[in-house]
Formats: structure tokens, C-alpha cells, sequence
């Protein structure tokens, strides 16, 4: 039934045409108000509880009433969408936040790291504080700006996390605050009350085998700056030790649990730290040791789920600031591998031999065995990958090289401090290691029986496992044993004990890693340990050059670090000649330090491919003397280039292999012998620019799941250079 129509006249139309007209005008300013009311103006935000997506947190808010330290919710971007996580949440500590919790002044974590264990333990404070302190902030240092301690007297807290990076420096991304605190302290026309709003503490991070001088120097300076400008220091310095283990922890982790409880606790007392005559506060260890607290009860640091009560941290600290002490007494040597290094590198399957020895099986001798092909030292050198046993007599090295795979957690050292294990000790164990490993491919699908049982046995030896093989003092004895055995011996040096090179008796050939061909770019890939590192460097390429026997340089490339410099490494092979010069590019062995976010940080993109390790190698033969070195062999599936000086291009052929049997001959005979008295023809299969690539056609090549067969990168760079040069003439 319609609905009947109400008559409305002309007058009546048009006071309802303007009374529509005038609701929005008067409904929309009432809702813009009644919004205004409900969310409050950004600008007026509580900004100081509330973290940047840089801290790893979403950015909204999450973070304020959560019992984590962070969501661990990415940041949404502008498209909706949300980026990929970039941090792990490293902290289990459970804060339960229960009834108002206090506002007070605001309270800045401020963090500096270099590999992310700085961040991991700033991001447990905060998550600590958080509980009674809704001000607290975590902040990146590279994202704190210091001009705002000048512009206001507010009362504020400022609680820094410091990381230490080589040679004391301060990690890239802390240079800006740093280096204007630093200017601050020494311009006379900053008043010296100027932070007398502050209170502060300080933590720092460092290892100890970088020498006294540079340990915590990052720290030492910021509180040092921070309470000559006027700021109340509310806990003392504490320095914790990241080199320096005790079974499963590093010394740095139960000292920054007393540190966080003493922030905690000066903060709810209002307690302030005297300094000292020199300006720094005493230490966190003196300062708690000397109190009332400490006893003899140490076993408190072991539990890892319960939080320490104020009153037991004298006694904490009391055991740190021992044990620090008996690090560094003159006591019996203790072993390199502590019980927590054991179990890791058990883990990761390495066998440990003694108290400094280690055993792996290479992936390589796997895949010989099952006739799946060899690794780059069949294809450039002849030995069987399936009869290659890679150990190291030291894990222990003078390095801590950013594309080491051994996650920087092996010991390091600038002085062998450890107990030695006997030679015959280590080559039985290794031995025995290498089998009992052997044996567990026996089961493996495709595993050829011939080889297996011929894998039992292993003809050559890698000592380039981890570590600095050379440095163990008894290594000319282990090489007896190994060619008495008719092992072959080749051995990796990091060129950092030159003397040793030159006490070293004849190998089967030596390496010497050159990561770097200038001294900044091998301070910053290397991060060498010894102050004339160097010297020690240069001293190692001497003493190679007077080998008789096989030498190589061994050139590892890590894109935009180390692959600009063709002519230093050339000025370094004309100074060391080196028969043979690998170049390999860097190995990707995944995110160590998925929270670091230095710039020398090794990720997939660091790593060239193969197209650029030919083009490298054959810019550098160019810029070396006409003649005198060629590309020789290559090995595509390790992107590996081999270049060989050309006295081994005997009639035309290449004679990069070795014939084991009779080095073994020539060191028993006990008289001088050069590496071409046991060079061996190269098959032309290896030959560089043979169609395999250096796949050996003995082997079944297998293909990834999807995987096609196509034109190697060789044939592809060839083909390109081949059309460069075609259209160079057409012009």
C-alpha cells in the first residue's frame, strides 16, 4: 500500500531545505570536539613511554601495558603492510605489572651495540623498569638527541648501555652523541653544573684480549664526561667482560643482572654514587663488595629464572669481582674449551680432542662419498675430497674476522695461556674423531662402498678447521706424524705469527689468508687483536716468500669491503710470490647477529657471485708482471678461481696437482726440495675455461629440487667479453 504523500507548501520546502543544510554545520565542529576529548593531541603524547619502531616495537603502545620487553610486533608501513622482523627477543625476564605504576621523571635506556647483546640487555632493563616506571624509554643511541639535555632543566634519568668495538672505539652509530658529549667536556664555556637535572649510570661492554687500554673505553669516557658536567651518577660503573666465560656464561651477564637491580634500587631510594678523585665512580664490584651485603655464599649466580634481592648483591658481585681476580692470577693454565664452548661446538658437530683440538666432516667428503662430486682442492690441487680430514691443534686464533663461521664465540688471545696437549695426544685423537664420523655415513643413501671403506682411511689434512693452527707450539712435530703416516698436510695461516712461519718445517702446501690489502680495510675485516697487526702481516708475506715448497694466498671476497683495492693485492703479491693465488668468495653461513646492525654486518648480499670472482681474478693477472701468472683452474660450484704462477705451465700444460707419494719421499730423504719436484698435470677437465667447470665427469653432478642444468657463468662472462671485444673493433 503507498504511502500517502503529506502536502507541504512552497514556505514550508524551503525552511527544510536550510535546516538540512545547517546539521552538518553544527554536527560536525560537535564531533571534531567530542574526538578531541577521547584521543589526546600527539603532540601532548607521553612520548618518553613510547618506543620507536627502531627498538623493535609496532609503535603502538603495546609496549606500555605488555609483561615483554618488546611485542615483537613489526612496524606497520605506509602501505599497510608489515616489515619482516629484524630482531629476536632475546629476553625471558617476565615482568608483571600489577596496580598503577609510577610516573616520576622520565627514564632513557640509551643503548649503543655493535653485534646486539648491548641492545638485548638495554631491552631487559627497560622491560625491569617498566614494571614500576611507566616513563621508562628504550632509545638507540643513534636516535637520542643530545641537544635536549641543553634545551630543558627537567629532571630526567639516563641509564647507558655501551658496547666497545676495536681498539676502544665506539661502534659507528654512537659517534654523533658521543663525539659531542666528548666536545662538551673539554669547551671550557660549558658550565660545569650544566647536568646537574641528570642522574645517571653507566654499563659497559668489552673484551678484555684487546689489552686494559682499550677495555670499556666507551663507558670509562661517558661517565667520566657525564659527572664533570654536573649529573648524579646513582650506580656505580660496571664493565662487563664479553671475552671472558665463566662455563656457560660470559662475565658480562651476571654483572649486568646486579647492575640492573642496583638502577632498580637507587632509583626507588634516591641513592647517589660519590666520584671518585679522578672523576669515575668507583666501580659497581668495590662498591657492592665492600658493603654490609657481601658474603660467602656464591651460588647465587647460578640460578637463571630468579630475580636477586637487593640484599644479595654484595654477595654477587663479591663472587664476580673473585673470579675476575683468579682470571688473572698466575694459577695452573686452565683448558681453551670451557665446559659451554664444549657443548656448543659438540652441537654443532665438532669433535673435541684434548683441551684445544677439534675434528669436522667437511660437507665435501660427504658428497665424495656418495659420487656427487669433490671440493675446489680436488679440482685445483688432485686430493680426494672423500679422504680429506679437516682439523685444526688450536681453536684459539688473534682474530675475530667478521665472516668467521665460528659465530665469535671461540676463545681468542694474544699469548697461548691454556695448557698445551701433547702432539701424539692430539693426532691419535683427531684420527680416531675423523672415523668415528666416517662411520655414520655408511647408512647415508647413494654412499659407495669402495669409498666409504677408503674414507676410513684419509690421505690429506686441512688444518684450516677454525683457529690458528700455527700457533700451537708443537706443530712441526703434529706434521711429522701426519707425513710419516703419508698424510698430506695443507695449513692456514692468518698471518699474525710470523715467527712461527719461519720455523716451520716443509707442509704440502701453505696458505696465507689475505682478507685486506690495505691496513684499514684489514683492521676492519680481520679485527686483528695485536696493536702492529699490521707489521706481523707484512713479516708473515717475508717469510712466505722464502718457502721452498708449495705457497698460496688465499683471497676471500666480501662485496664493498675488500673487492676494490686489484692494485694493493697486486703490490702484496709482488712482495710476497706466491705460486698459487685462490680467490673464493665469502661464505654465507647465516645471521650470527641477527639484532647487530653494523655495516660490516655479513649478509647475503656481501657475497659475490661468480661472474665477479672471474672478473676480479683477471683484473688482478693484468696488473701483475706480464708472463708471470695465468688463471689456471676453476671450481664453479665453491666460486673459486685458481691462479698459478706459470712456471707450472710445463709444454703447454698445467701442473697445478701434486703427486703425493713422492712428497712423501722427498721429506723422508731429509734433502732440499722444491714444489715443482712433486707437481703433478692438471686433467684438462679442471683446466680453467674447460666446459665442466671443474666438475669432475667421474662424479654424477645432482641438481636442487627445481633445479635446471644450463650455461655455467663462465661461458656466460666469456661470451659477454667476447661481445665487448666485437662491438670494440666494429666501432
Amino acid at each position: 500500500m503507498p504511502v500517502p504523500s503529506l502536502p507541504v507548501s512552497g514556505s514550508s520546502q524551503s525552511q527544510l531545505i536550510k535546516l538540512a543544510l545547517l546539521v552538518p554545520l553544527i554536527a560536525v565542529p560537535l564531533v571534531l570536539l567530542w574526538r578531541s576529548k577521547q584521543t589526546p593531541d600527539p603532540s601532548a603524547r607521553d612520548l618518553k613511554a613510547e618506543p620507536s619502531p627502531q627498538d623493535g616495537c609496532c609503535g603502538e603502545g603495546c609496549c606500555r601495558q605488555s609483561s615483554e620487553a618488546s611485542c615483537g610486533t613489526p612496524a606497520p608501513r605506509r602501505d599497510g603492510k608489515r616489515k619482516p622482523k629484524t630482531f629476536t627477543q632475546t629476553s625471558s625476564t617476565k615482568v608483571s605489572v600489577s596496580g598503577p605504576r609510577e610516573a616520576g621523571p622520565p627514564i632513557k635506556i640509551i643503548y649503543v651495540t655493535e653485534s646486539g647483546t648491548a641492545r638485548n640487555m638495554a631491552q631487559k632493563l627497560c622491560a625491569q623498569l617498566a614494571a614500576e616506571y611507566s616513563s621508562a624509554q628504550l632509545l638507540d643511541m643513534a636516535h637520542f638527541d643530545p641537544d635536549t639535555l641543553m634545551a630543558t632543566k627537567q629532571p630526567v634519568t639516563l641509564l647507558f648501555v655501551l658496547s666497545t668495538y676495536t681498539e676502544g672505539a665506539i661502534p659507528s652509530h654512537g659517534k654523533w652523541f658521543y663525539g659531542l658529549l666528548r666536545e662538551w667536556f673539554h669547551d671550557h664555556r660549558v658550565e660545569r653544573n650544566e647536568f646537574e637535572h641528570i642522574s645517571f649510570g653507566v654499563f659497559g661492554l668489552g673484551d678484555s684480549v684487546y689489552g686494559q687500554e682499550h677495555f670499556c673505553t666507551c663507558a670509562k669516557e661517558v661517565d667520566l664526561w657525564m659527572s664533570s658536567l654536573g649529573a648524579k651518577r646513582i650506580v656505580g660503573l660496571a664493565c662487563g667482560d664479553t671475552g671472558l666465560y665463566r662455563e656457560t656464561k660470559t662475565e658480562a651477564e651476571p654483572l649486568f643482572e646486579v647492575w640492573s637491580q642496583q638502577c632498580a634500587h637507587s632509583l626507588k631510594t634516591g641513592t647517589v654514587v660519590a666520584a671518585s678523585t679522578d672523576g669515575l665512580g668507583p666501580s659497581l664490584e668495590d662498591e657492592l663488595s665492600d658493603s654490609d651485603t657481601a658474603s660467602d655464599d656464591y651460588d647465587l649466580l647460578e640460578s637463571e629464572d630468579e630475580m636477586l634481592d637487593v640484599e644479595d648483591l654484595g654477595a654477587v658481585a663479591a663472587r664476580l669481582k673473585k673470579a675476575k681476580a683468579e682470571s688473572h692470577s698466575d694459577t695452573e693454565p686452565k683448558d681453551m674449551v670451557s665446559k659451554g664452548l664444549r657443548e656448543r661446538l659438540t652441537k654443532e658437530r665438532y669433535t673435541i680432542v684434548g683441551t684445544h683440538s677439534a675434528v669436522k666432516l667437511c660437507r665435501w667428503t660427504m658428497s665424495m662419498v656418495r659420487g656427487r662430486g669433490g671440493c675446489y682442492k680436488h679440482t685445483f690441487f688432485g686430493i680426494a675430497s672423500h679422504r680429506c680430514m679437516e682439523t685444526t691443534p688450536s681453536l684459539a686464533c688473534a682474530n675475530k674476522c667478521v665472516f668467521c663461521w665460528r659465530k665469535q664465540s671461540n676463545p681468542v688471545g694474544k699469548e697461548w695461556k691454556w695448557k698445551v696437549d701433547p702432539p701424539e695426544l692430539i693426532f691419535k685423537g683427531v684420527l680416531e674423531g675423523h672415523r668415528q664420523k666416517i662411520k655414520q655415513l655408511k647408512g647415508i643413501a647413494g654412499a659407495i662402498p669402495e669409498r666409504f671403506q677408503e674414507a676410513m682411511e684419509p690421505r690429506h689434512c686441512a688444518l684450516s678447521l677454525v683457529g690458528e693452527p700455527i700457533w700451537y707450539e708443537h706443530i712441526n712435530e703434529l706434521l711429522d706424524m701426519l707425513h710419516q703416516s703419508h698424510i698430506s698436510s695443507f695449513l692456514v695461516t692468518n698471518g699474525q705469527f710470523p715467527e712461527a712461519i719461519k720455523k716451520l718445517q716443509p707442509v704440502t702446501q701453505l696458505y696465507l689468508s689475505i682478507d685486506a690489502s690495505t691496513k684499514e680495510s684489514l683492521k676492519r675485516i680481520d679485527r686483528p687483536l695485536f696493536s702492529d697487526f699490521w707489521e706481523r702481516y707484512m713479516a708473515s708475506i717475508d717469510y712466505l716468500r722464502e718457502k721452498k715448497q708449495r705457497t698460496v694466498f688465499r683471497l676471500t671476497l666480501v662485496k664493498d669491503m675488500n673487492t676494490n683495492d686489484i692494485n694493493q693485492y697486486s703490490q702484496l703479491v709482488k712482495r710476497g710470490m706466491p705460486e698459487f693465488i685462490e680467490i673464493k668468495g665469502v661464505t654465507y653461513c647465516g645471521d650470527k647477529n641477527p639484532n647487530s646492525t653494523s655495516k660490516d654486518k655479513i649478509t647475503m648480499k656481501k657475497v659475490p657471485y661468480y661472474v665477479e670472482v672471474l672478473k676480479f681474478a683477471e683484473d688482478l693477472v693484468k696488473t701483475l708482471p706480464e708472463g708471470q701468472y695465468a688463471l689456471a683452474c676453476e671450481h664453479e660450484h665453491s666460486i673459486s678461481v685458481l691462479i698459478a704462477h706459470t712456471k707450472f705451465l710445463i709444454n703447454n700444460e698445467w701442473h697445478t696437482w701434486i703427486d703425493y707419494d713422492r712428497f712423501f719421499d722427498l721429506v723422508q730423504s731429509g734433502r732440499e726440495f722444491t714444489s715443482l719436484d712433486y707437481a703433478a698435470k692438471t686433467p684438462e677437465w679442471a683446466v680453467y675455461g674447460n666446459e665442466r667447470r671443474g666438475f669432475d665427469p667421474l662424479e654424477e653432478r645432482t641438481q636442487g629440487k627445481g633445479g635446471k642444468k644450463n650455461k655455467g657463468s663462465a661461458a656466460i662472462y666469456k661470451e659477454s667479453l667476447e661481445k665487448e671485444s666485437a662491438s670494440i673493433e666494429a666501432d
